[in-house]
């Protein structure tokens, strides 16, 4: 018998244990590569979803060998847990070379539900073992407007953007600023969807290749909203990589000279009620001289503040987006003690061009997402045949063959003719299958295809295109595609996609995907983003006795079988096809907005096509609008136009129009019947307001802030329901209407009637009232308690009544243009489904 060794088990286990670390010191050796991730403000990333966000990785190689790979980002199941939810990758083919180092940016598609913690980034090398994923944070910006802040330096005015706020249609929405990493900013537009506005200020000549100022550029021409401040020193534009962006050229001599920013108060009077956190008036401007740059305005460009011989703001159109130069530091001691501030940089923000809210929320009109997304599902063509109609096909077949059949055949002695007969009735049933299923749906998949195209305004600026894409599958297989260069393309994916993985391939050359599940009768739906020159559109129109004047010329590749022109006063349809190259006379008179009048050429395109309409937004999925598709389009494209910037005494102008057909985009790999294609053209222009009196109906206000209430109404910019749950106090609501007036032009409001409409009476014993601003006294006035005010025959209050006391002209700020009025109540709830001010609007002789 072998002698006992107490000391072997703990061999044993020292040797177990060895045995178990010797993978990891393996892993240790050969895994060489090493992957951090940012985003282009930093190690945080900040997204809006159904938008794409830029994922920066940098890939290290510390071997030497080769370790060429795939850099991964996808959703996975659970919060620092690498498998994946959708199956779904979107892929870069990275080459690494030994001792190599790169940067390379992932576009990834963020979905309509995205969660905030469950992003993964990984690089899978083709040999030798992976680094291990990276698990990013990203922060979502969709209640507020986000703000990239560039510079090379520190950024003295991120006091002053962090107090503003962007002033909504019907909502004061917060900001947020990032501070952008400059050798991280993206190479693509498409990398700055994420981002609202971008303020630019001191950045240093080398500081951008031109790729990322290509990129900056694009992204500006596609709607994108540039601010460029002034630091005060001498010499600092005129050498930025950012320099063919200014809208100013430099005066010959001195580069800054003192100068009163008095004029800034037009934009932005001392005393203008703000928001709650905002706080207070504010003490007025200080009439200090500042330093302020020595500039004139380019061609085009527009003077906000100022002079065209001392500008302090200049403004002009690049493409569909804007960019804004201020002469000025917004840092400076001058502006931070002045109660307006908020307000001038309020009046500089732009609105996003489509805002996504929780479900819960209310949508007083839809988004253009919901447009897309109904236009893309809800064709009938795209629906099984129903049982309905198989059912009484089949059991008249079955009736036909067997009694029906016998008894027949049997009265007539004719039994020995059972068979053929009944092979004549199959083949004939079988034929009428046949051409019911070909005309229904063919064997074939089925593909939309339906576009937005924000067409350039002004000359050699690209376009951008969004393209939405259903593909219908007939049976169980894999979809794949290809998009056109310099393309970003994604699926929509509510759910997971197959078990197999599914990839997006992003080379800038042949982008792509493949392995997308289908199943029959299944949709699936795809999106694109490109930008591209289509040429643009070139409109000089004007508002002159009540009529609207002027040319629009097509300088594009488009074809428009027709346009309708959205302004904040009313909408003219002009039907006449615009060829590229022709020239169309304006000449007609502005119709009103209403529910009765809807434009043809905006709505009678899908009136036809979009046979039942989805509820994608809005509070408990609703329908407003009680199926009406037309008012509908109309609401989500005259929410587009609200969100332009006003221009300076004129009016916000959308030019419309539909193609047939959508500008090439995804490429499926296996055939399919095109079902429906369909493409919005929408183009940002501006109506001059001619010197003299005009006609105002229907002009509905922005929501300016308020206290306990939301928006909920049958029809855009209609004012809000006001509640006071219990224990909070009375609810308000301010609501603003406003024409910016210009540089050295005034307005006056004459003869105004406020008109409103209430879904149920005030209670009595409840305080329910109308207040003004008045800009002179800087107070409240009160106008009219509702329980008093005065019914007309149509059912709706007015003030003042018709030959009474009262006007509403006093509490006109001729300086900014506007006219803020307070709604108050200590009800439970008050519903006003109609709230809209009309008079006169003069505006002074040239």
């Amino acid at each position: 018998m072998p002698t006992p060794r107490p000391w072997a088990p703990a061999l044993l286990a020292l040797a177990l244990l060895a045995g178990a670390a010797a993978p990891s010191r393996a892993q240790e050796e050969v895994s060489a590569v090493t992957l951090t991730v940012s985003g282009i403000g930093g190690p945080e990333l900040r997204a809006k979803r159904r938008r794409f966000l830029a994922v920066n990785a940098t890939l290290e190689n510390r071997g030497a060998v080769a370790a060429d790979g795939v850099l991964r980002v996808y959703l996975t199941q659970g919060k620092d847990d690498p498998r994946p939810y959708h199956n779904l990758y979107y892929e870069l083919a990275v080459p690494l070379p030994p001792g190599g180092r790169r940067r390379e940016t992932v576009y990834y598609y963020c979905q309509e539900d995205e969660p905030e913690d469950r992003l993964c980034v990984s690089y899978q090398p083709d040999e030798g073992l992976a680094p291990p994923p990276v698990f990013p944070q990203v922060a979502f910006q969709d209640e507020s407007l986000h703000l990239l802040a560039v510079s090379s330096h520190d950024f003295a005015a991120g006091r002053a953007l962090r107090e503003a706020f962007c002033f909504e249609p019907r909502a004061a929405r917060p900001v947020s600023l990032s501070h952008g990493v400059l050798e991280l900013l993206p190479r693509h537009p498409m990398g700055y969807e994420s981002v609202d506005v971008v303020v630019a200020s001191d950045v240093e000549p080398e500081a951008l290749d031109r790729q990322q100022v290509a990129a900056l550029e694009a992204w500006v021409s596609g709607g994108g909203t540039l601010l460029l401040l002034s630091t005060g020193r001498a010499g600092e534009r005129d050498v930025s990589p950012l320099r063919d962006l200014y809208p100013v050229v430099s005066l010959p001599g001195q580069p800054l000279a003192p100068r009163s920013l008095k004029p800034l108060e037009r934009l932005a009077p001392a005393l203008t009620p703000l928001p709650q956190r905002v706080g207070g008036a504010g003490a007025p401007l200080a009439a200090e001289l500042v330093p302020v740059e020595r500039v004139k305005p380019r061609t085009g460009a527009e003077v906000l503040a100022g002079d065209a011989q001392t500008p302090l703001i200049v403004r002009q159109r690049r493409g569909t987006g804007t960019v804004q130069f201020l002469a000025f530091s917004v840092a400076g001691r001058a502006l931070s003690e002045w109660g307006g501030r908020a307000w001038l940089l309020a009046s500089l923000l732009p609105s996003p061009d489509d805002v996504v809210l929780p479900s819960e929320e209310v949508r007083p009109a839809p988004p253009l997402e919901e447009l897309l997304r109904n236009l893309s599902e809800a064709i009938e063509s795209l629906t099984p045949p129903s049982v309905f109609l198989i059912a009484p096909l089949i059991l008249g077949y079955v009736i036909l063959v067997g009694p029906v059949g016998y008894v027949v055949l049997s009265r007539r002695k004719l039994l020995r003719w059972g068979l053929a007969v009944g092979s004549a009735v199959s083949c004939a049933f079988a034929l009428g299958f046949l051409a019911l299923s070909w005309a229904h749906k063919s064997d074939q998949a089925v593909t939309t295809q339906i576009g937005v195209i924000d067409l350039s305004a002004t000359e050699g600026d690209p376009s951008r295109l969004d393209l939405l894409s259903g593909h219908f599958s007939t049976e169980r297989g894999l979809i794949a595609a290809t998009a056109p260069e310099e393309s970003l393309l994604a699926p929509i994916a509510l759910q997971q996609t197959s078990s197999r993985d599914a990839r997006v391939h992003q080379d800038p050359q042949a982008p792509g995907l493949d392995g997308v599940a289908s199943a029959t009768w299944s949709l699936r739906r795809f999106r694109l983003r490109r930008m591209q020159d289509f040429g643009f559109l070139e409109a000089d129109l004007e508002l002159r006795d009540g009529l609207l004047r002027g040319t629009l010329r097509n300088n594009s590749d488009l074809t428009l079988p027709g346009v309708a022109l959205l302004t904040d006063f009313g909408w003219l349809d002009l039907p006449k096809q615009l060829e590229p190259g022709a020239v169309c006379e304006v000449n007609g008179t502005l119709t009103h907005y209403s529910p009765q009048r809807i434009s043809r050429l905006l709505a009678g395109e899908v009136r036809g096509q979009g046979k039942r309409y989805s509820v994608h937004y809005g509070k408990g999925s609703g329908d407003s609008y009680g199926g009406n598709v037309s008012q509908r389009v109309e609401a989500t494209v005259r929410e587009r136009m609200e969100r332009l910037i006003a221009p300076q005494l004129g009016l916000r102008c959308l030019v419309v129009s539909w193609l047939h057909e959508a500008p090439p985009g995804i490429r499926f790999g296996a055939e399919g019947d095109a079902a429906f294609e369909r493409t919005l053209v929408l183009c940002p222009a501006e109506v001059r307001l001619a010197g003299g009196a005009h006609r105002v109906q229907n002009w509905t206000p922005r929501v300016a802030g308020g206290v306990n209430w939301y928006s909920a109404s049958d029809g855009i910019g209609s004012p809000p329901v006001l509640e006071a749950p219990e224990g909070k106090g009375t609810s308000y609501v301010d609501l603003c209407w406003r024409i910016v007036p210009g540089a050295e032009r005034g307005l006056a409001l004459k003869n105004a009637t406020l008109r409103w409409r209430l879904t149920e009476e005030p209670f009595e014993d409840k305080v329910s009232s109308f207040s003004a601003w008045d800009p002179r006294r800087g107070t409240w006035q009160p106008l009219v308690d509702l329980k008093k005010a005065v019914r007309t025959q149509s059912g709706d209050f007015v003030w003042p009544e018709p030959g009474g006391l009262g006007s509403l002209a006093p509490f006109f700020d001729p300086t900014s243009g506007q006219l803020i009025l307070r709604v108050q109540s200590s009800a439970d709830t008050l519903v006003f489904p109609k709230l809209e001010l009309e008079g006169g609007l003069v505006v002074d002789p040239e």
